[in-house]
């Protein structure tokens, strides 16, 4: 969990910081790279410290890295348009199965 790999007063700081932000994908994307970054400098300090070897700190930051590359691939299809005939497609059916429901629904 995010206590078990920060302190407890820099968790409680993050969580704040992303609870007064409005709920849009935009800030939830600034918490996740917010994040990625703290714990790339947490697990650099560690090292420098010593207090961890060079292939631990390797498999640390190759994890990271595919957590960002992954956040980057889902940012990409986010902001990917839908295209004009897929969403007048999407309303008409949508539309029918509304106006379907209340047969659907009614006992006989």
């Amino acid at each position: 969990s995010l206590f078990d790999t920060l302190e407890r007063s820099e968790a409680q700081e993050l969580i704040s910081w992303s609870s007064n932000l409005p709920s849009t994908a935009d800030t939830r994307s600034a918490v996740t790279q917010r994040l990625l970054s703290r714990l790339c400098e947490l697990h650099a300090n560690h090292f420098k410290s010593g207090a961890m070897s060079d292939t631990v700190l390797d498999k640390i930051i190759d994890r990271i890295d595919s957590l960002d590359a992954a956040l980057n691939e889902c940012e990409g299809i986010r902001q990917t348009p839908i295209p004009l005939s897929f969403g007048r497609h999407g309303l008409r059916c949508l539309t029918i199965f509304l106006a379907a429901l209340p047969f659907a629904r009614s006992e006989e």
